[in-house]
């Protein structure tokens, strides 16, 4: 019976992202700018093998996903591998709320994981977004797994398949610090922490010294300092003096300018770190308020990714913009622009996150009057993570790979309800005081 439960989750998965893909075969909404950066990279490997132009050789994206697009001759086969994936993330859901809540709660977290929207057009989209959050998962439920048995595979495994997951997001390595943070508080800790760090280094290593070969730079991604300069730097900028975001670009560009033309891509990201550092460190509580503020972006709905790739609404219209200076009413009626058919496809959307995030809300309360495990705090630790590390680039987007975690919280919540409601209801019917 569990298993034709889970298998029903699993075909309603398949028809959530077959549905949406196939109504928006056609739509603009299939792709963003960082699609189209994406598929720039996969041209320059099939063509050559390069990675980026051969004059300025790419440091910011990583390889990852460029490849399996070249990999993927069609657009179809891309979505097909990135629908699958997706699917046997519901599995891995499912696998990971047993382990650690129970099979119960694993149908209903893997019921969420399927039908959560943002993670249905997360597949949908030519973007990293889904083939990471599998890799991140995976390599999740492994740690999780040497948590509970003492397994060293499982260790050694999860350390080889987040550091692949670096190679489509290098956001990877912050949550790289997360999994060896957590290894310090188990036994074996200075061994444990040491194997997993090292094999993450041993994986990493060999595209940090292709990107100080063939860019001057050494790092294994520009990605972190180039989003402060293109993001908060401006923004800190701007509020702390008072002048317009176009302004405060114009004064990170003249700081950032290379002297010389034969500057290499290191060259330039390390000066464009250098300019957003110096506002930083010149208006650090201006850049921290700032900061903390866009991280709101991370708990939207994210509904607005299914209507784009439906063809409801065009996305790239300023919105964020709009919702950081003026709110998030003002950016609703900016994006939908009195679209009422899209307000109403939106609604069981935002219902259903909502639904998540109050579940999330209660487990969260049940837990703090438990002891809390640690793979509760590595949950915990992962999502805090995830939540805080974009500031003012901060997206619904970045929730996409912690959505299983957050889903396993609200399906242990949602269960504790149902159990405390059954046992009233059977106090009620003996007659006992409840």
């Amino acid at each position: 019976m569990k298993c034709r439960a889970l298998l029903i989750v699993l075909l309603l998965a398949v028809a959530t992202r077959a549905g949406l893909l196939y109504a928006g075969w056609d739509s603009p909404g299939l792709l963003t700018p960082d699609s189209r950066d994406y598929a720039a990279l996969a041209d320059d490997l099939r063509a050559d093998g390069t990675f980026g132009p051969r004059h300025s050789p790419e440091i910011f994206r990583t390889p990852g996903y460029p490849l399996l697009i070249a990999a993927c001759a069609e657009r179809g086969l891309l979505f097909f591998v990135q629908i699958l994936l997706d699917v046997a993330l519901v599995a891995l859901v499912w696998k990971l709320a047993a382990m650690v809540v129970s099979r119960r709660a694993a149908i209903i977290a893997a019921t969420f994981q399927a039908i959560t929207p943002l993670v249905v057009a997360a597949s949908c989209r030519v973007l990293s977004d889904s083939v990471y959050a599998f890799l991140f998962m995976l390599s999740v439920l492994l740690l999780v797994r040497h948590i509970k048995k003492g397994s060293f595979r499982a260790l050694v495994a999860s350390a080889i398949l987040l550091s692949a997951a670096c190679y489509f997001r290098p956001v990877g390595l912050a949550m790289a610090g997360v999994f060896a943070l957590v290894l310090l508080t188990r036994p074996q800790r200075l061994w444990n922490t040491g194997v997993f760090t090292g094999v993450v280094l041993a994986c990493i290593a060999p595209w940090v010294l292709r990107n100080q070969a063939a860019g001057g730079y050494w790092g294994f991604s520009s990605f972190a300092t180039d989003s402060m300069y293109a993001y908060s730097a401006p923004q800190t900028l701007a509020q702390a003096e008072g002048i317009s975001m176009e302004d405060a670009r114009a004064k990170l560009l003249k700081k950032s300018r290379s002297p010389t033309d034969r500057s290499t891509p290191g060259d330039r990201a390390r000066l464009r770190a250098d300019a957003a550092l110096q506002v930083i460190g010149k208006y650090p509580w201006t850049f921290a308020r700032i900061h903390l503020k866009g991280c709101a972006g991370f708990w939207l709905p994210g509904a607005t990714d299914v209507l784009e790739i439906a063809g409801m609404t065009k996305g790239q219209a300023g919105t964020l913009d709009v919702l950081r200076t003026r709110g998030i009413r003002s950016a609703a009626k900016h994006y939908f622009d009195g679209d009422i058919a899209a307000m109403i496809a939106a609604v069981p959307m935002v219902l259903i996150l909502l639904a998540i995030y109050f579940g999330v809300l209660i487990g969260v309360l049940k837990k703090l009057r438990l002891r809390m495990s640690a793979t509760c705090r590595f949950f915990f630790l992962l999502v805090l993570v995830s939540a805080f590390a974009g500031g003012t680039a901060s997206t619904p987007r970045f929730r996409v790979p912690v959505t299983g975690l957050l889903n396993i919280a609200a399906a242990f919540g949602w269960l504790a309800i149902v159990d405390r409601l059954g046992r009233r209801k059977e106090k009620a019917s003996s007659g006992e005081p409840s």
